[in-house]
């Protein structure tokens, strides 16, 4: 049935749908079982149709227990075997043992409480789904449940009954859609009872014992109707052929049906209906017709007039007029049914020698006149006695009505009353409904802000129990969701610390504490326990915060040793080092120093000038060499330097620019001894064998390419970042098709824009481009930091070869977008840490281990410029334990003890100091000067929090002010 409606009915229905809501009722919902159905499958024809629509379903049922059940939308886990896998995924949450609808279809769902025969129906519906109720109702009953559904009903609207019931008698208001599920469409017609229908005079429906029978009488009714219906089409066929006019009256003389044709006997009178036979009979039959059916009613015998003349359009006719009373049941309506024939038509009938009663117009006048009076002296007795009692009953009508119409007046002002009260709540719900969604799309942002940082974050109450926690912290605690409301210690975590002494610290004393972890597996963690405040002061828990800084860590372990392994370098080569700008020695190696006997603080800052023995010599040196580095980026002079003692000494000057673009950032510069020929030589197969060795065995990857940018030599470290053998790549070139180079916003670089390529082109050196490599065989991408310088040929202008050498830094990219987040992270932490410092009411300030202040709170500061007491004058940069040791006061040796514990505290002899001073009256003459002083947990330089608070009791029992 439900696949029925999904193919054919629910798709044409959301077609017709003229504005953006559809409204469906379910009555007799039960458990809500059937308008959730409706619900997800109304969803999923609408998303196959690509329509927005609004869909709200009312389910009614006279329990209110049931109801309320429905309304939970909870049901047992044996509902898996009634629907789809896909809607049971899609659509229900599995939580605590049974399964709930989704917040989605339950929003669409309205429940009421509803009587379908006394209360008034819904209106403007699309479908009504009313199944296995209408067999637990009395015939009367169904015929008023099925007018009320089809009053609610659009024309067009969908009826679906199911297959035990009909519509019955109410069979011509509706199409038959479907035979065997019982779907109907609504004509869109309404009966004549009931256009107007009566929501409040039916009794409650009284269900019958056997469930699983049909109402008693409605079979029985149907067949009456088809035996009724078979009736008349048979005597419609007789009348003409068989039968002459006849007449079907009651005991009002009131026509109910005529078969044949009545003209020329009955007429219909202008003005107001009338449906008396002797009223719209012509006037020659009009007494016989009465005076008949008269007797005939008294009697209950047949009568028969003959002989009565009629006129008819200038002609006389004899007519002959039988009244024969009807049969009937007990309690029926008496009816007679009146036969008139015409005399002339019927000649054979004079020769059966049947005796008529002929008709005596005086005779049956005069009878008529004595039965009239009869009845008129009977009326007049009654009419007086009506008469009186109509008196009384309009004195007592009277008073009636003068209550009846304060009552209404009192009731038109508490209906009033009650229609503002009624757009109060109107407005309320508005509101409430209105916050409902802000709260539910709040706590879903914020719900997926916590799973986006990926930090792994544990909210604690005030019991230190589990409140709530992001997914990420199933890295550190064995945590599942039914863990919410357990104690913290009932968990197992994999740190390297006494975690839950150092929650139990900070819930004590609400202090952050802040501190690098490690798990068990190796991974390092930026642990935060912070107070979890609910207001100024108030503390309602405890706050974990777990930042992953593994990759920050291992960066941070990385470049110490990269850093530590380039100075052993620049200590340990045997050539003359140094860094220059504008001719200025920065920086120099002990080689250079020891070769030319000075020290290094005689050359640092010094001019190179000091190193030349003439102007002209020092001018031609500076001119051909940074002519060079202009040109090529690297430059190479020979010239003689001079030593401390004055004797001169050849060299072979080597420099190359920092950073091309900025020359203010200076060169580096190497010296090479050139005092005899063969230990240059000599030097030169050393230089040789150590650059070999640097080349094979330096971490940055090496590769030498011709003019035609062919690679011809390639370094180990190369091979092993680009992840391809020396002998393999020997002999391509950029555009090789086997890789692919990448720009670093993940654009292709064209094969001519490589650094290799515009060195050689433009014989100038490219330094510190980032691109990436693409090795299509292994599926990888490196980053790189390549750096291209272009060689010559003595005398010549253009490159014969060029060198790229390069660093992998894919971790150092992904390290320092990690980093760049942490340190988004951290500066945030810093502003909530000082405001929430700045919030507090005592004097705060943090002392560096000088007793230096480095940070003071908003309170501190006001007081510091405001008060002319001990910290007066004291802020940031001040020296907190000399103004505590200068003699100033009465105070000086309680200020000096302080002093004392605060080196205690540097110290780190003992963790904390707390002082009381009752002879400090900075604040107020009713208060006591309480100074802290508190080492600051975690890593670096030693730090130091001093509190001022001011506390104590007045002499008229104030409480004591903080």
């Amino acid at each position: 049935m439900f696949d029925e409606l999904e193919t054919q009915h629910l798709p044409r229905l959301f077609e017709r749908a003229n504005n953006q809501e559809a409204r469906f009722w379910v009555a007799g919902c039960s458990t809500g079982e059937e308008a959730y159905s409706l619900a997800m499958l109304s969803r999923e024809v609408l998303e196959q149709m690509g329509k927005r629509l609004e869909v709200k379903i009312f389910a009614t049922d006279i329990d209110r227990d049931a109801i309320l059940r429905a309304s939970s939308g909870i049901y047992s886990d044996g509902i898996v075997a009634d629907l789809p896998p896909k809607l049971m995924t899609k659509y229900f949450h599995y939580k605590e043992d049974r399964y709930q609808i989704d917040r989605s279809i339950r929003e669409m769902v309205v429940f009421a409480q509803h009587n379908l025969i006394k209360d008034p129906p819904f209106t403007n519906i699309e479908l009504v789904s009313c199944r296995n109720l209408l067999i637990y109702l009395q015939p009367v009953l169904q015929r008023k449940a099925m007018e009320m559904m089809n009053f609610s009903l659009n024309p067009q609207g969908v009826l679906l009954l199911g297959t035990s019931e009909t519509t019955g008698e109410m069979a011509d208001l509706f199409d038959s859609l479907h035979q065997k599920y019982k779907i109907y469409a609504s004509k869109g017609k309404r009966r004549p009872n009931a256009e107007k229908p009566n929501f409040t005079l039916f009794q409650e429906p009284r269900f019958t014992q056997d469930r699983g029978q049909p109402a008693a009488g409605s079979g029985r009714l149907s067949r009456a109707q088809e035996e009724e219906r078979l009736l008349s089409r048979f005597l419609q066929a007789l009348v003409g052929d068989y039968l002459p006019l006849v007449v079907i009256v009651n005991e009002q003389l009131e026509v109910l049906h005529i078969f044949g044709d009545p003209e020329g006997y009955l007429r219909l009178p202008s003005g107001k209906l009338i449906n008396d036979i002797t009223k719209i009979a012509s006037k020659d039959l009009a007494i016989p017709l009465a005076t008949g059916l008269q007797k005939v009613f008294k009697s209950g015998e047949e009568l028969k007039y003959t002989s009565i003349r009629t006129k008819w359009r200038d002609e006389t006719k004899t007519v002959q007029i039988r009244i024969r009373p009807l049969p009937g049941k007990r309690g029926q309506e008496l009816l007679a049914a009146i036969f008139i024939e015409d005399l002339a038509a019927r000649l054979e009938d004079r020769s059966s020698g049947n005796e008529a009663q002929v008709y005596d117009l005086g005779l049956e006048v005069e009878q008529r006149l004595h039965d009239l009076e009869q009845e008129l002296q009977f009326t007049r007795e009654n009419l007086q006695a009506t008469i009186e009692e109509l008196e009384t009953a309009n004195e007592e009508l009277q008073a009636t009505n003068e209550e009846l119409l304060a009552s209404n007046e009192e009731l038109q002002s508490t209906n009033e009353e009650l229609q503002s009260v009624n757009e109060e709540l109107h407005t309320v719900n508005a509101e409430h409904q209105s916050k409902i969604i802000e709260l539910t799309e709040l706590t879903n942002d914020l719900d997926n802000l916590m799973a986006s940082t990926r930090i792994a974050t544990l909210f604690l109450d005030e019991n230190l129990a589990i409140r709530r926690f992001t997914p990420a912290i199933r890295r550190i605690f064995k945590i599942l969701d039914g863990d919410i409301g357990r104690p913290i210690n009932h968990l197992l975590h994999n740190l390297d610390i006494d975690l839950f002494g150092v929650i139990k610290e900070v819930a004590e004393t609400a202090v952050e504490q802040e501190r690098e972890v490690r798990t068990e597996d190796g991974a390092w963690f930026l642990m935060r326990v912070l107070p979890y405040y609910v207001g100024v002061r108030t503390i309602a828990g405890v706050v974990l915060a777990f930042i992953d800084i593994n990759l920050l860590k291992t960066t941070r372990d990385a470049l110490n040793e990269r850093e530590t392994r380039l100075s052993s370098l620049y200590r340990a080569t045997p050539v003359g080092i140094g860094r220059v700008a504008n001719r200025i020695f920065l920086e120099l190696n002990d080689q250079l120093c020891q070769l030319f006997g000075y020290s290094r603080a005689e050359l640092v800052g010094q001019s190179a000038r000091l190193m030349y023995s003439s102007l002209q010599e020092f001018e031609r040196v500076g001119k051909d060499l940074y002519e060079q580095i202009r040109l090529h980026g690297v430059g190479t002079v020979e010239t003689c330097w001079q030593r401390k003692d004055g004797t001169p000494l050849p060299i072979l000057l080597n420099a190359s620019a920092l950073n091309p673009d900025n020359s203010e950032e200076g060169a580096i510069f190497t010296v090479l001894d050139l005092s005899t020929h063969r230990k240059a030589v000599a030097r030169a197969q050393a230089s040789e064998e150590r650059f070999r060795q640097l080349f094979n065995t330096m971490a940055e990857g090496v590769v030498y390419q011709n003019e035609r940018g062919e690679i011809v030599s390639v370094n180990p470290a190369a091979e092993r970042i680009l992840g391809l053998p020396a002998d393999r790549i020997s002999g391509w070139t950029s555009a090789d098709p086997q890789w692919q180079a990448l720009r670093e916003d993940g654009t292709v670089l064209p094969p001519d824009q490589h650094p290799s390529m515009i060195a050689l082109r433009t014989g100038q050196p490219v330094t510190a481009t980032v691109m990436g490599v693409h090795n299509a065989a292994l599926e990888h991408t490196r980053w790189l930091r390549v750096n291209a310088i272009p060689l010559f040929e003595p005398g010549t202008s253009k490159p014969t070869q060029v060198y790229a050498t390069f660093n992998d830094i894919t971790a150092r990219l992904e390290a320092k977008r990690e980093l760049k987040r942490i340190q988004d992270e951290l500066r945030e932490s810093e502003r909530f840490a000082r405001a929430a410092l700045d919030a507090v009411s005592a004097c705060v300030a943090i002392l560096d281990e000088n007793g230096t202040i480095l940070i003071v709170n908003k309170a501190w500061r006001d007081l510091a410029r405001a008060s002319s007491g001990p910290l007066a004058g004291l802020l940031e940069g001040s020296n907190y334990l000399q103004a505590c040791e200068c003699p100033q006061d009465a105070a000086t040796e309680k200020a000096s003890d302080f002093a004392v514990g605060i080196r205690a505290v540097l110290a780190g002899t003992r963790p904390r100091f707390i002082q009381h001073d009752s002879s400090c009256r900075a604040w107020s003459e009713q208060c006591t000067l309480v100074r802290r002083a508190t080492g600051l947990p975690g890593d670096g330089p030693m730090r130091v929090i001093v509190i001022h608070e001011c506390t104590g009791a007045t002499a008229t029992g104030e409480q004591p002010r903080q």
